[in-house]
């Protein structure tokens, strides 16, 4: 092998790509941090349709992928800020964001209220 630098260096962005893009699992509970925090903010994105809610002393930013293609999540969720929620995040490590500082969100509920769930119960 003449030249392996290209070749290491193609295997290594192929593995990028790879763990990159991989797909998130069908979320369960156990496969998910539970998060309790006051609801400061819900930032509605309409250019990939996507909802994030930031809570109160809390770096993450959580989003519910598409939320705004579910009908009445966006105005359900405007009840809450100023209460505390519980948001289960999905636990996905991607290279794209290797510190986790946007977490999926796969269920979100107040007082035992479920707002939005992808749990398959």
């Amino acid at each position: 092998m003449k030249h392996p630098i290209p070749t290491v260096l193609a295997i290594l962005f192929v593995l990028f790509i790879a763990l990159s893009l991989r797909p998130i699992d069908q979320p369960t509970p156990e496969s998910c941090d539970l998060v309790k925090g006051e609801l400061v903010e819900i930032v509605p994105n309409t250019q990939n349709k996507d909802i994030s809610l930031l809570l109160k002393d809390d770096d993450h930013r959580y989003y519910i992928n598409r939320g705004l293609e579910k009908s009445g999540l966006l105005e359900a969720l405007e009840s809450l800020p100023g209460k505390e929620i519980n948001v289960y995040s999905v636990r996905h490590w991607t290279p794209l964001d290797p510190f986790g500082a946007i977490r999926y969100i796969a269920h979100v509920e107040y007082q035992e209220q479920v707002f939005y769930s992808e749990f398959g119960y």
